[in-house]
């Protein structure tokens, strides 16, 4: 994009709304389309350079003593591509890993948006403290505090670890949990990621979060 002196002061508001892949102008006068779920771009006559943002899936939140929630996917911001008019190329769009349930241990990662052969972006990892591509790491356990009762039993609040965000999504926030010091388990869950691209938060005790998708959205 470029820009003037006489641009100082100019707001420019770009959105992109909807699902799946459509086409059209956006607020800057750039023809788009958006991919919220895997297709084909075919080049326009006459484009010789096209401009891809995209991230991959994020990784799903893990379940058990680690607390740990998955990681940001990597992501690309209009990154330049040179094609060939009249090409049709593959989009990939990663999906969201899934969060652990039923027993302790990790998530799955997240899956890799790519636009071809062209461009790639990985998809956020689920394990203990991993990183997601070269996006946010993953979260873990954060205790926020104690309080003791009449009886001298102390209660931990703590909180399962938040997913890793990546520049298109947040990660998901962790849930609050409690228990008794000898007592019962406590229990919590998250949020699951935020589009696009974020990490799932972990759990405790319950169903971990599953991490958001990825997208891919070409400029041209």
């Amino acid at each position: 994009l470029k820009f003037n002196a006489s641009d100082a002061g100019k707001t420019v508001v770009v959105s992109y709304q909807g699902t799946g892949a459509i086409a059209g102008p956006n607020a800057l006068g750039l023809r788009c389309q958006k991919f919220e779920a895997s297709g084909t771009f075919v080049v326009p006559p006459k484009v010789y350079t096209v401009y891809v943002t995209m991230c991959g899936g994020g990784g799903g939140g893990g379940r058990g003593s680690g607390y740990y929630g998955g990681g940001g996917a990597q992501c690309w911001i209009k990154q330049p591509v040179s094609v060939t008019p009249g090409d049709s190329i593959t989009v990939t769009v990663g999906a969201g890993g899934t969060g652990k349930t039923s027993s302790d241990g990790n998530g799955t990662a997240g899956g890799a948006s790519s636009f071809g052969s062209l461009l790639s972006a990985s998809g956020g990892a689920s394990a203990s403290g991993a990183a997601g591509g070269d996006g946010g790491i993953a979260g873990q356990v954060n205790f926020v505090g104690s309080i003791e009762d009449e009886t001298n039993t102390y209660y931990k609040i703590s909180r399962a670890g938040s997913g890793g965000g990546c520049i298109l999504g947040c990660g998901g926030h962790g849930g609050i949990y409690y228990g008794m010091t000898h007592g019962s388990t406590p229990t919590a869950s998250g949020n699951p990621g935020g589009k696009y691209g974020g990490g799932g938060a972990g759990a405790i005790g319950a169903d971990a979060s599953n991490g958001a998708p990825g997208i891919v959205i070409v400029e041209w």
